[in-house]
């Protein structure tokens, strides 16, 4: 009997030795599952002025083009760090397009 299984591509299984291995792997995709996001980076006025080395008032602009959002947090405002890297790397920050006039 055990020779047909084999044939058909089934074999027997002790379950002692499935468990551990079946554990693993539920626990794996569990903390996968449950990570916590990173936390995003928030930058002050002056840090991204200085990182863009632009002056406020075209910080000011390109919030109101939607080029670089600028996000209240406690009532300050705030860029995102990823975005302002994205200036950086010659990317337009979250793939907005800076309107010319």
């Amino acid at each position: 009997m055990p020779d047909d299984l084999l044939k058909n591509g089934l074999a027997i299984v002790d379950l002692n030795l499935l468990k551990p291995l079946l554990t693993e792997i539920v626990e794996t995709a569990i903390e996968k599952h449950f990570e916590k996001p990173k936390e995003e980076k928030m930058l002050t006025i002056a840090k991204v002025c200085a990182m863009l080395d632009v002056d406020k008032s075209t910080l000011w602009h390109w919030n109101e083009e939607g080029y670089l959002k600028k996000i209240y947090i406690g009532g300050k405002p705030r860029y995102k760090e990823s975005e302002v890297l994205a200036i950086l790397d010659g990317r337009t920050a979250s793939n907005r397009k800076r309107k010319t006039a």
